[in-house]
């Protein structure tokens, strides 16, 4: 057997040390990479699969479209109190809109409004809705003492404020002019005032606003409501209906 030179047998000890020794470390750091891919992979399953659930989240939130065009701002309603004697309230519409609007059985050319309240014993027409009596008088008397809050009305709650005006076409002392103009106001209102028997707490309760800027309709359209729903007629009011102020 031949003997391997001393060169050839130094080589072969220092392979062998390389691989007893740097073997195991090799294979470990393989091992490690092989783990961190997976790690990564699986970091990366798991943020897909949150974003999955953030987009099953947003799937189940109920959208909330913005406010359609074809219900727009169409007018502003004022609920409006005046307090000098015995006191009253009303409401107040104002048409926002380049075409007449309805308020109650009635309509109002643009840039106009219509004044609507409950009376009886102060109006010869006996009791019920009257349209006009609050801004005619206001026109011939002033507007001392009154205040008022507004907000805008689109074209569905317009409606909602005609329902409830001409379906309520009465008055008593449980049903009086408070209860007629909040009654109207908290149809549509965000904030709704409450109903007081007396107008000088309810002038309180609506706030320290001033009179809105109420046009002048003139004499013959000053009106009382004859009937109840949308098929009740107007008639004008009496000259006697017109002789006690307002509030």
């Amino acid at each position: 057997m031949k003997r391997l030179p001393k060169r050839g047998f130094s080589c072969f000890l220092c392979l062998l040390l390389f691989l007893t020794v740097c073997a195991p470390a090799v294979a470990a750091l393989q091992q490690d990479g092989q783990s961190v891919q997976i790690d990564v992979q699986d970091e990366g399953a798991d943020m897909q699969d949150e974003g999955a659930d953030v987009k099953d989240e947003g799937a189940n939130t109920p959208f909330e479209p913005e406010q359609s065009a074809e219900d727009p701002v169409v007018a502003r309603l004022y609920l409006c109190c005046r307090v000098l004697f015995f006191g009253h309230t009303w409401i107040y519409v104002e048409n926002k809109t380049s075409a007449p609007i309805r308020v109650g059985v009635i309509y109002t050319a643009p840039g106009t409004g219509v004044s609507v309240g409950t009376h009886k014993y102060r109006r010869a027409d006996g009791g019920g809705i009257y349209y006009n009596v609050e801004s005619y008088m206001m026109h011939k008397r002033g507007s001392f003492g009154t205040v008022s809050r507004g907000m805008d009305l689109r074209k569905s709650q317009l409606q909602a404020v005609n329902d409830t005006i001409v379906n309520n076409n009465a008055w008593s002392l449980s049903d009086n002019c408070n209860r007629f103009a909040t009654r109207v106001w908290n149809s549509v209102a965000p904030d709704p005032v409450n109903y007081a028997f007396l107008p000088l707490t309810e002038k309180g309760r609506i706030g320290s606003g001033g009179a809105p800027s109420m046009t002048d309709p003139g004499r013959d359209l000053v009106l009382r409501q004859n009937g109840s729903g949308y098929g009740a007629s107007t008639y004008r009011v009496k000259d006697a209906s017109l002789i006690c102020g307002i509030g």
